[in-house]
C-alpha cells in the first residue's frame, strides 16, 4: 500500500470561480471532523498571512523572498515534519495546524495555501511517493523542501527518487499540479489514512474520488488495487497495477503487491519476477515506513512469507546453512570498500570509539550482515535495535526500520507478525561519527528472553 497522497467538487473552467485552496482544506478536514472549528482555522490563516506579508516587506530578489517565506513557517511558527502517514492528525488541516506538524503533502499545502492568498509564485509538485513546492519568479526555480524544514533541494535531489523520463513527458510528474490534481493526492492520502484503520469502504471511495480528481494519479491506482485485492476482485487489483506499472517502474510498493496478488492466482513465476524486482531496487525510507503498515494486513505479508519460507526450507534440507551471519565491513559509508568478512554469532558490538578492526576508519566505516534466522514457533516477535549513527533492517526483503542518518533516542522497534520458519534478515550500520555501536535482538513479544545466538544462520 503506497502512503501518497474537497470534498469532490466539480471541475471548472474559469479559474476565478475556483474556491481558495484554504477552503478545500477546511472542508476536506470537515469530512473526517464535522464539528471542526472553521472560525479557528480561518483566523490561524490570517495571522499566516499578514506575518508572512511583512517578513517578505522590501524583498525583492527571488532568492530572498523565497527565504523569508520558509523561514516563517519553520523557524518562527516551529513546523516539523512527521513520518506517521497513517495518522490523520499529520493530515487534516486543523490538526496539524494545532500540533504544527505534518508531512510533505499537509505541510506544503498549509505554506501554499497562504502563498495563493498573498498570489505569491509558488506551485506545488509531485514526484513518486512525495510532493514539494516550486517557487517560480523572475526567471529563477527555487525548489522548498517542506520534510526538510524548508531546505532549497536543485531537481537533481527529486529526479533521483525513479522518475521515468515518459512519466515526465506525459504529466504525470515533476509538473506544477493543477487544483483538482492537487485534491485528488488528498483523497488518496485519506484512503491510505482509513485503509490503515480498517475501513475498506471508506478507502475504496476516497481512491476512487482521487482517481476522478487526478486521472494519472499512479499512486491512488496502487492504492485502488490494494483493496480490490483484499476483498478479493483479483481482475481489478490486476488492472489497477497495470495502469499504474508504467509510471511507476521502480516503485518497491507496487513490486510487493504485484506478488501479492500473483500469489494470491498460484501464478508463482510471475510473484518470483516481481520479489526479484522488488529486491533489486530497494525500498525507499517512505516505502520502508508504508511497507510496516503494509505488513501489518495478514494476506501479503503471508504470501511473501510463504514464498522466503519455500526456498530457505530448501537450502535447510541441503544442509547449506551453518550458524551465525556473514558480515561485510567496509571501510567507507558508500558500502564499496569491503575490508574485511567474516561471520558473526550475533549482532551485538560497542566499539564506542574504537573501529572494529585496527586497519579501518574509526569513524567513517559501515558493516551489513547477511543471513536467516529460525522462528521455532508462529507468533508476534518484535525486533529491537539499540545503536548509535545510522541504521537499517530488513525482514524477508522488505526494509522494516530505517534510520539511515540515525535517530535521537538511538533505540528503535518493529513487531512483526511471523510464521514458524527460517526468515532472511540483513542489518546495516553506518558509522558516521564516534562513539559506534549495535545491538540487535529479536523476541517473541511474550516471552522474556530473546532468541539466542543459535537461531541465527549464514548460507554456507
Amino acid at each position: 500500500m503506497l502512503c501518497f497522497f474537497s470534498i469532490f467538487c466539480a471541475q471548472v473552467t474559469a479559474q476565478e470561480k475556483l474556491p481558495t485552496l484554504q477552503f478545500e482544506l477546511v472542508q476536506f478536514a470537515k469530512s473526517a471532523e464535522p464539528r471542526l472549528n472553521e472560525r479557528r482555522v480561518r483566523a490561524q490563516f490570517s495571522v499566516f498571512c499578514l506575518e508572512v506579508k511583512t517578513a517578505l516587506a522590501g524583498k525583492v530578489k527571488a532568492k530572498d523572498r523565497a527565504s523569508a517565506f520558509v523561514r516563517y513557517f519553520f523557524n518562527d511558527q516551529k513546523f516539523r515534519e512527521s513520518s506517521e502517514l497513517a495518522d490523520p492528525e499529520n493530515l487534516y488541516v486543523d490538526k496539524v495546524l494545532a500540533r504544527r506538524q505534518g508531512y510533505c503533502l499537509s505541510l506544503s499545502l498549509i505554506l501554499l495555501s497562504v502563498a495563493e492568498r498573498l498570489k505569491l509564485p509558488v506551485f506545488l509538485v509531485a514526484t513518486p511517493q512525495h510532493v514539494f513546492l516550486r517557487w517560480q519568479e523572475d526567471g529563477q526555480t527555487i525548489n522548498i523542501e517542506t520534510t526538510l524544514e524548508g531546505a532549497f533541494k536543485p531537481d537533481a535531489f527529486y529526479l533521483e527518487r525513479g522518475i521515468s523520463k515518459e512519466s515526465i513527458r506525459a504529466g504525470v510528474y515533476f509538473k506544477n499540479l493543477a487544483r483538482n490534481e492537487i485534491l485528488g493526492h488528498l483523497w488518496n492520502n485519506d484512503g491510505f489514512v482509513k485503509w490503515c484503520a480498517g475501513d475498506l469502504d471508506g478507502a475504496e471511495g476516497s481512491f476512487k474520488r482521487a482517481i476522478l480528481l487526478h486521472p494519472k494519479l499512479a499512486e491512488a491506482y496502487v492504492n485502488r488495487g490494494v483493496v480490490a485485492g483484499e476483498r478479493g476482485y483479483l481482475d481489478v487489483a490486476k488492472d489497477m497495477f497495470g495502469k499504474a506499472a508504467r509510471w511507476l517502474p521502480q516503485d518497491a510498493t507496487l513490486h510487493l503487491n504485484r506478488a501479492a496478488l500473483a500469489l494470491k492466482e498460484n501464478q508463482t513465476r510471475k510473484a518470483a519476477r516481481a520479489l526479484r524486482a522488488l529486491k533489486k531496487i530497494g525500498a525507499s525510507a517512505v516505502a520502508a515506513r508504508v511497507t510496516e503498515a503494509t505488513l501489518r494486513r495478514g494476506n501479503r505479508w503471508q504470501a511473501l512469507q510463504q514464498s522466503v519460507l519455500s526456498r530457505t526450507e530448501v537450502l535447510a534440507r541441503k544442509g547449506k546453512l551453518a550458524r551465525g551471519l556473514s558480515a561485510t565491513y567496509f571501510n567507507d559509508l558508500a558500502m564499496k570498500a569491503a575490508v574485511h568478512k567474516r561471520v558473526d554469532r550475533r549482532i551485538n558490538f560497542e566499539w564506542r570509539w574504537s573501529p572494529p578492526f585496527r586497519d579501518m576508519n574509526r569513524n567513517a566505516f559501515a558493516v551489513q550482515w547477511d543471513g536467516f534466522f529460525k522462528i521455532p514457533e508462529a507468533g508476534k516477535y518484535g525486533f529491537y535495535l539499540v545503536f548509535e549513527q545510522g541504521t537499517r533492517l530488513s525482514i524477508d526483503g522488505l526494509v522494516v526500520l530505517d534510520f539511515p542518518n540515525g535517530k535521537k533516542d538511538k533505540l528503535a522497534q518493529v513487531i512483526l507478525n511471523l510464521n514458524a520458519g527460517i526468515h532472511e534478515i540483513k542489518a546495516e550500520y553506518w558509522a558516521r561519527k564516534l562513539p559506534n555501536g549495535i545491538i540487535l535482538e529479536i523476541k517473541r513479544t511474550e516471552a522474556r528472553k530473546p532468541l539466542g545466538p543459535q537461531f541465527l544462520l549464514h548460507q554456507r
